[in-house]
């Protein structure tokens, strides 16, 4: 999967969360921001928000909130495990600010590719 198309899932992915933990008429806003290393996208809601002792536990594999506003929805608890994963793939960080009642934001911030391929370590690939 290149990166473009990691960038793509992790935004649908966390999209779509806020849609789905969000009420009609509420506002979801996405924001990108970029300097010369770094690219830096923001998605925020006015949803359910998350407790603060589910936080902890938000990226594992599987994992969904035993919270009544997250058992009114379907899912498979994979979609933050996969957005922690792209995002560790493309030697970035994600962060997330919730207040339970008020809303979510999520933070991915990623090394411009640029940059990536300046300082990642290459492979030699063949026989010694």
């Amino acid at each position: 999967m290149g990166e473009a198309r990691k960038l793509h899932q992790i935004l649908v992915n966390l999209v779509n969360n806020a849609i789905k933990y969000s009420e009609p008429g509420t506002q979801i806003t996405l924001s990108a921001r970029g300097d010369p290393s770094a690219v830096r996208f923001e998605v925020s809601d006015q949803g359910v928000g998350i407790r603060k002792e589910h936080m902890p536990r938000l990226f594992e594999k599987f994992y969904r909130a035993d919270d009544p506003a997250v058992r009114r929805t379907s899912g498979t608890g994979l979609g933050l495990y996969i957005v922690r994963s792209l995002v560790t793939m493309l030697g970035g960080q994600v962060h997330v600010r919730s207040r339970h009642g008020k809303g979510t934001v999520f933070t991915v911030t990623v090394p411009r590719a640029e940059t990536t391929a300046r300082t990642r370590p290459r492979l030699a690939v063949g026989a010694h």
